[in-house]
């Protein structure tokens, strides 16, 4: 269960190093959800495995491949979907037309498998219209090479469906509870401008793929061998990779997590690496919990480190790391926009829930686009009649809807300062006095909801303080242990200190964490234990990957638009052949 699944279950328990087969259920014992899921995933990874190693990590059926990227051309259809508006810009409808139809492809219908799952495209996309953020970009390249040239990707993942979007789902005869919810498979087309992965391209596997590219005569077999390496190396980071956020996927180490049970003050173990008998869980209720990744970017400096990395810097004249795009600020006193430092380093925050991110409010008043500082809504209703599932003031909650989970982006966070349980008023507040808001070409009348989480503001004096950051989630910190609830502690780990690894002169190691919005961990507590279910080896907290979102990714096409916007596309799809044939 690595998707996108904020659902309420008691646990994930499966694991594929332990090689289990099936889940034997014996009579007269309790049933779990946990056993149900588990036999679902044991199947899944066989099946996904035994596809891939079959087809290889991305194909087609040869008589229905899906997913061709052909060239459009606005008389072919009038089903086109609508242009979007530039965003920040203001432009004429002509403009827009123009932009749109220049930049356009035809996406096919048809079936592809993308690390042995199955992505059915039932619809062709009659306009497929390039993002502006990488229009923009490929224009402005003087590269022939590169200028006006996309590659397009297929990025595939899964999402969690409640009856909340999907009402059939619910059995109505039950009278309103619902019961198990659905798991779906997401996949988006996308495109990044050449340019922006140029630096990436030109060194891939010793310049080869660069080669590839200016070579007329290149096999397809060889163009689309080296592009799936590429991608499946790579396009992890590509969101990352922008104009305001240039990230060197070669400079940035992966992100993990250890998570605790608290040291008592007075306990004669010292190492934070250890764990020592007294250390327990608090809570009186077994949970779930979730940390999650609320905007990408880098760990916030450690104003300590910040002071060693200045020290450092006067001795050695330098501090510049080569090669890397991110670099963070060692001056004192220098003011910095809230979240992104002056060399474009844009700090990662995070957010916790107690209930996996499970409890949820459907909104039934209309959202107005706009800006606000504060927003009054109304819900259907303000969940069960504990308190563990209800709507309090002061918790935050995130208005989220169904276009931000394809698309990656995170909701609004806001902070609830009143409730009125006879209307379901339910009074909203922008972190810090900001203006946040909706998009002005955004639908009206699209459902959304509130999702709550479960942390809160903290005495900064108090041990393992959190710090409230300025998008209304938390400062992410590494290497330190940051208190969730009832003993629960998390750690977001680095290898490398960078103030040890500036005094060495080591940069070779200077591979920092970059936390992508989404990524998750799951951390059971149990009562029973006092204590958390978390790996370890002896005494020492083992540091782990995200649970997910685990995202697979499939190369489609490769374009280039010429002057006349006349694009040249070569395909990277492949197509299954035949494994068996007639006995004579």
């Amino acid at each position: 269960m690595n998707g996108d699944f904020k659902t309420d279950i008691t646990r994930d328990t499966f694991h594929r190093h332990k090689h289990f087969s099936r889940v034997l259920m014996q009579q007269g014992r309790v049933q779990l959800d946990a056993d149900w899921n588990e036999q679902t995933d044991i199947l899944l990874h066989y099946i996904r495995t035994f596809t891939r190693d079959m087809i290889g990590p991305h194909a087609g059926p040869k008589h229905d491949v899906g997913f061709a990227i052909e060239k459009y051309t606005s008389s072919s259809s009038q089903a086109s979907t609508p242009p979007k508006a530039r965003k920040g810009k203001k432009n004429t409808d002509k403009e827009i037309e123009q932009s749109s139809d220049t930049y356009s492809v035809v996406v096919r219908k048809g079936r592809y498998y993308v690390d042995g799952i199955l992505c059915e495209l039932n619809e062709e996309i009659k306009q497929y219209s390039i993002e502006d953020e990488e229009i923009d970009a490929a224009k402005a390249q003087d590269d022939e090479r590169f200028k006006n040239a996309f590659l397009f990707y297929l990025d595939v993942w899964e999402r969690e469906v409640t009856y909340q979007e999907d009402d059939s789902i619910r059995e109505v005869a039950l009278g309103g509870p619902d019961t198990a919810t659905r798991a779906q498979i997401v996949y988006q087309v996308r495109a990044k401008a050449a340019i922006s992965i140029m630096h990436l391209v030109e060194n891939y596997q010793d310049g080869k793929l660069a080669t590839l590219l200016n070579d007329q005569n290149a096999s397809p077999e060889d163009l689309t061998e080296i592009w799936t390496d590429f991608v499946h190396d790579y396009a992890h980071m590509f969101p990352a990779m922008t104009s305001t956020l240039p990230a060197d996927p070669r400079r940035v180490g992966p992100a993990r997590l250890k998570a605790r049970t608290p040291i008592p003050e007075d306990d004669e173990y010292t190492n934070p690496c250890t764990v020592p008998p007294s250390a327990q869980y608090r809570g009186l209720e077994n949970q779930l919990y979730r940390v999650e990744i609320h905007r990408s970017g880098l760990a916030y400096p450690d104003p300590n480190t910040q002071r060693k990395l200045q020290t450092t810097t006067r001795g050695q004249g330098s501090a510049t790391s080569k090669g890397s795009a991110h670099q963070t600020s060692a001056k004192q006193g220098d003011s910095e926009p809230p979240g992104i430092s002056k060399a474009g380093t844009t700090y990662a925050t995070f957010k916790w829930s107690r209930e996996n991110a499970s409890v949820v409010f459907p909104i039934t008043s209309q959202i107005d686009p706009g800006t606000f500082s504060t927003l009054t809504v109304t819900v259907s209703g303000l969940g069960r009649d504990d308190s563990r599932f209800a709507l309090n003031v002061k918790d935050w909650v995130e208005i989220v809807d169904y276009e931000d989970t394809l698309e990656l982006e995170t909701g609004n966070l806001l902070q609830v300062t009143a409730v009125d349980y006879t209307t379901m008023l339910i009074s909203l507040a922008a972190p810090q006095n900001q203006m946040v808001g909706f998009d002005t070409d955004r639908n009206p009348h699209k459902a959304f909801m509130l999702r709550r989480w479960d942390y809160q503001s903290m005495d900064a004096s108090a041990k393992g303080a959190t710090t409230l950051a300025d998008d209304g989630a938390l400062e992410l910190h590494e290497n330190r242990w940051l208190t969730l609830e009832d003993g629960v502690q998390a750690l977001f780990h680095r290898d490398v200190d960078p103030a040890a690894r500036l005094s060495s002169n080591n940069d070779a190691d200077d591979q920092p964490p970059y936390y992508h919005t989404g990524d998750y961990w799951l951390i059971p507590a149990r009562t029973a234990l006092g204590d958390i279910e978390w790996p370890h080896h002896g005494q020492e907290h083992e540091p782990l990957p995200p649970h997910g979102i685990q995202h697979h990714y499939a190369p489609l096409a490769y374009v280039a638009f010429n002057a006349d916007g006349v694009p040249k596309i070569t395909n990277l799809r492949r197509q299954i052949i035949k494994g068996w044939e007639a006995m004579s």
